[in-house]
């Protein structure tokens, strides 16, 4: 298993939320890759909240993807 814990970027649009309530502190993001012994592979990403259940995102497809690539543009953009 591979994971990285972040900051959460602002983006190209400037998303308003990557800060926390208090305006300051910089909300983090975990993206982590998952790979079973059959080779299946799953992509996690979650997202950082206040006051509610974590916002999680499972990526799985049948295919070979460049999931670093995917995964990026969604954290990014």
């Amino acid at each position: 298993m591979q994971v990285i814990i972040n900051d959460l970027p602002e983006g190209k649009r400037g998303k308003k939320f990557t800060k926390l309530k208090d305006g300051q502190t910089n909300r983090k993001y975990v993206a982590g890759r998952i790979v079973l012994k059959d080779k299946r592979e799953f992509n996690l990403i979650e997202i950082e909240r206040e006051e509610k259940s974590l916002s999680m995102l499972l990526l799985c497809n049948s295919k070979r993807e460049s999931w670093a690539s995917i995964c990026f543009k969604i954290v990014l953009d």
